[in-house]
């Protein structure tokens, strides 16, 4: 395509009825989504019944839409294919041109965002679709997708629901056989209900955490303040704060911009692409200390790279783009101490010296070589999974002119770039001012909402508030097994690793791995993680290991996972980014990654022994 072609789109895009109310920003966004069609008298552009695929605005000509009930006329400036904007999933009508006709053709997906934010566009094109039509819509042809699809068979379903009611009867009636008593049966029962509805997914993912703590209140198991402590948690707020950042990032443009420019002065070829988001994943592991919330301000670069690079959602290029989105946010978690709380859970349980010792430079030094073998291991995976020969061509011509449309920079993108700066340095100075980083994020927010950066729409609806009450309810658990000293009673059941330790310390790596992995298939990361560390790192410092150590096995082990429900990170990542790739794909190489982190681990063995650490 032309310069001067895609010059004319942005003319266009900014003078057409409907499109011209949309911000630059999202003009910026639409416009590599375009093209022009050019069609003979005559020629059908498409058929009554015909699946969804572009929307047209049409340039010149005249074209003629045939519906069931009748014929209609659509001349210059005016739509059609309406029904590819607003969810159906066929086209109404027939569509002829009757004489020479230039079309601007624009992808259906691509008004998605765009509907979402801007209910006047969703209102002018469904008028604009029933001015064609004049009649009701035949409930044959307009069907529209289900996006609530039933997940899972009725089959899985009806096991599911078995499995959560009889699971807790067995653990209440023969829980004393293994030593289970009192308050600790009746906590394991209701983890076990909880646990199988997130497992079987027979129910929204918060819903479970709901269950879990209303029970715990009925039965008296623990006081309020303990039960509901997962929603006045730092957590809690660290993730609804970077979710709000995110948001204003998002809106204000900025992440569309930097990704412009990032691809500006990069090579335009897929493995520069790769390493660009994995690249900005890896710069926020250490300075966001929550996984959701670096997912939440690099999914919305992911999106914009896959709208610029149009056509390939659900292909290799596209998978692997979003895996390495994913894994620059997560992969890196252990090697870094300020990338998550249980890091900090683990150097809290750690003596005062190893504590001084572990600082946050030492912490990602004796990491490094584990960090190091991950990220190669990684894009050998990658490349190996994910090869094909697909260009993605990207001009530095359409760059420039997404950069032109969007302008100068705004106050709110200026306010969005000084937000995440603020964050970031007030994060890395928290040693100093002693301020936490979930009371720095929410004064972030508060700024934002104070000045109006951030609107209450805005904060209404961009902000995952079902994550929220996931995490919430997630937390509450957490602390209300830690209250009833659930944790203690499979500390018993441990203390032959102690063996382990002493004599096969490679044994017991993969020993104390495949522990993790275990705990991993029926509790969430932040338990599994605190049970291992709080039952292994005593055992380790009485038997003369380095606790470090094994915390440290138990962090890079425990981000881990297989199935979507065992990871809330993924769960947001795939929510907010509209699942653009082959997760069939995703998961292998998911899956695969396990092996790189043990990999890794036992190849720092011998770094670790030059450091006096083991």
């Amino acid at each position: 395509m032309s310069h001067t072609a895609i010059k004319q789109h942005a003319s266009i895009l900014d003078s057409a009825p409907i499109l011209s109310s949309l911000s630059a920003e999202a003009k910026a966004r639409l416009l590599p989504m375009v093209h022009e069609v050019s069609l003979a008298p005559g020629d059908v552009l498409f058929k009554l019944g015909d699946p969804v695929s572009d929307i047209y605005l049409v340039l010149e000509g005249e074209v003629e839409l045939a519906t069931q009930r009748g014929v209609v006329r659509v001349s210059e400036a005016g739509f059609i294919g309406e029904e590819a904007a607003l969810g159906c999933m066929k086209y109404l009508a027939s569509a002829t041109a009757k004489v020479s006709v230039r079309l601007l053709a624009i992808a259906h997906d691509a008004l998605v965002e765009p509907l979402a934010n801007a209910p006047k566009l969703r209102r002018d094109l469904w008028f604009s679709l029933s001015a064609h039509l004049a009649e009701k819509m035949e409930p044959n042809v307009a069907v529209t997708e289900n996006h609530n699809l039933k997940i899972g068979s009725d089959v899985v379903q009806s096991v599911g629901w078995l499995v959560t009611l009889l699971l807790p009867i067995a653990m209440i009636m023969w829980g004393e056989n293994v030593g289970l008593t009192g308050q600790v049966k009746m906590f394991l029962a209701i983890l076990c209900a909880t646990v199988s509805m997130w497992t079987f997914r027979l129910v929204p993912e918060f819903v479970p955490g709901f269950f879990a703590i209303l029970s715990i209140i009925l039965v008296g198991m623990a006081p309020l303040g303990v039960a509901l402590s997962g929603f006045s948690s730092a957590g809690f707020f660290m993730a609804m704060s970077v979710l709000g950042l995110s948001a204003v990032v998002t809106t204000s443009g900025l992440s569309l911009r930097v990704l412009l420019l990032l691809l500006r002065y990069t090579p335009h070829n897929q493995f520069c692409y790769q390493l660009n988001l994995l690249a900005v994943g890896i710069l926020l592991t250490p300075i966001v200390p929550s996984a959701n919330g670096r997912i939440a301000l690099t999914t919305p670069m992911l999106t914009d790279m896959l709208h610029t690079l149009r056509g390939i959602n659900g292909s290799r290029p596209a998978t692997r783009l979003s895996a390495a989105t994913f894994a620059g946010s997560t992969l890196f978690c252990g090697v870094f101490l300020s990338s998550k709380s249980a890091n900090f859970v683990v150097l809290s349980m750690l003596s005062a010296q190893l504590q001084e010792q572990f600082h946050w430079l030492y912490w990602f030094f004796a990491g490094s070589v584990c960090g190091i073998v991950m990220l190669v291991l990684y894009l050998i995976l990658s490349q190996f999974m994910f090869r094909n020969k697909e260009n993605l061509p990207l001009s530095n011509g359409v760059i420039d002119l997404q950069l032109k449309v969007l302008g100068p920079l705004s106050m709110k993108e200026w306010a969005a770039a000084a937000s995440v700066l603020l964050f970031g340095f007030a994060v890395a100075m928290s040693s100093v001012h002693k301020v936490g980083p979930a009371w720095l994020a929410l004064s972030v927010l508060y700024g934002l909402l104070l000045f109006s950066f951030l609107e209450k729409d805005e904060f209404q609806e961009s902000i995952d508030w079902p994550f929220l009450m996931f995490l919430g309810g997630l937390v509450g658990l957490v602390n209300v097994m830690f209250y009833i000293g659930a944790e203690k009673v499979l500390g018993t059941h441990m203390g032959w690793t102690a063996t382990l330790m002493r004599e096969n310390l490679y044994l017991f790596i993969l020993a104390l791995s495949g522990i993790v992995l275990a705990m991993r298939f029926v509790l969430p990361i932040n338990i599994t993680m605190v049970i291992a560390a709080t039952i292994f790192l005593p055992i380790a410092s009485a038997n003369g290991i380095n606790p470090w150590f094994v915390g440290f096995i138990i962090l890079t082990m425990g981000d881990s996972w297989f199935y979507a429900y065992q990871n809330s990170t993924y769960l947001l990542f795939k929510r907010r980014s509209a699942t653009p790739y082959d997760e069939g794909g995703f998961m292998k190489l998911n899956a695969l990654l396990t092996v790189a982190k043990l990999v890794g681990i036992y190849v720092s063995i011998p770094f670790w022994r030059y450091l006096g650490i083991i």
